[in-house]
């Protein structure tokens, strides 16, 4: 998972470069592929070290959590947009 926190940040960065967080559709494409990302690395990374196989890694370390992720996700797609005006407002940018 830690190896995925890192390539997350990288591919949400470049995706929020590309102003991708301004609209909250576009937001939560962006955040749901770093959070694939992570999920993915952590499922490879428990098949590897505990010896799972993809449906059992993928049944401990992935599924459970997907309520909690959408939901997450959601609340930062529909917030993000919101923030960037806040920004532009008092920046004048």
């Amino acid at each position: 998972y830690l190896v995925g926190f890192v390539a997350s940040a990288a591919v949400i960065g470049a995706l929020a470069e590309r102003q991708t967080d301004r609209r909250p559709l576009t937001a939560f494409l962006s955040v749901q592929a770093g959070s694939l990302l992570i999920f993915t690395c952590g499922v490879i990374g428990l098949m590897v070290t505990q010896g799972y196989s993809l449906g059992e890694a993928a049944a401990r370390g992935w599924l459970p959590f997907i309520p909690g992720d959408l939901v997450k996700t959601a609340l930062a797609a529909g917030l993000l947009p919101g923030a960037w005006k806040l920004i532009e407002r008092f920046t004048g940018k």
